[in-house]
């Protein structure tokens, strides 16, 4: 930014204005002048949030996320390919040491083992994949950290795998329209003793008002049940969620 004579702003009033600019308006900033661009380069490595969709020029995007050196959170929405690319070189990145959520509408498995594998803080992870191993979400390194997961839309195939891993750690779960293959579905549930916030809104037909009831009592620390657009479950069910402290 510049004062009245054109001079550029100190670093420190850059950085503060910039506190309130969007990340895609910070991009646009760069393009001014060679000065600007100097400047924006700095605020993107105290960016924490960043959101990127449409992806076209995979290898620009790899290029400014490498300025994001402090990244805490990382949203890659309809950018299918881009998507997968881009954490499959995740070891090139500053932030991998940083990063704390991820969410992704697609990425190949290879892709998503390599983050758990490299990103060492890794707290919360979305995935909006057709399809969804929960092996890559049972590495050891995963195990130990992940407190939350959301697997919205997607196939689930053997969660029993998943829970026996870490459900001593997982607090927030959500399942909301997903098509679980896992006929011991509320067995498995129950087993996520520390769970606090559980979605299965719009999920398959393999819970009841019965095993509403029964994660209800087995998930002692279960503050927030979402079961809204399951029309096969009644009162019963909102009773039970209703009841949760």
């Amino acid at each position: 930014m510049v004062d009245s004579t054109g001079r550029l702003f100190p670093i420190d009033i850059f950085l503060h204005v910039c506190e309130a600019i969007s990340f895609d308006v910070i991009l646009q900033l760069r393009c001014v002048c060679k000065h600007w661009n100097k400047e924006c380069d700095a605020v993107l490595s105290q960016f924490k949030n960043v959101e990127l969709s449409y992806v076209y020029d995979i290898e620009m995007a790899k290029r400014l996320l490498a300025k994001c050196c402090n990244l805490e959170s990382l949203k890659l929405s309809k950018c299918d390919e881009a998507c997968t690319l881009i954490l499959k070189d995740i070891n090139k990145f500053a932030f991998r040491t940083c990063l704390k959520a991820l969410s992704c509408d697609s990425a190949e498995q290879k892709s998503l083992k390599k983050v758990v594998k490299s990103c060492s803080g890794l707290q919360s992870l979305g995935l909006r994949c057709k399809e969804t191993d929960p092996h890559v979400l049972c590495q050891r390194k995963a195990q130990r950290k992940l407190t939350s997961i959301d697997l919205r839309g997607t196939t689930v195939c053997g969660i029993g795998g998943m829970v026996e891993k870490i459900s001593n750690n997982l607090l927030q779960l959500g399942l909301r329209g997903c098509n679980v293959h896992d006929v011991h579905l509320t067995e498995h549930l129950c087993r996520f003793t520390s769970l606090q916030v559980l979605d299965v809104g719009k999920s398959c037909r393999r819970l009841s008002d019965e095993s509403i009831g029964i994660v209800t009592r087995n998930c002692s620390r279960l503050q927030s049940l979402t079961i809204s657009h399951n029309l096969w479950l009644t009162q019963r069910s909102i009773e039970h969620a209703l009841g949760l402290p």
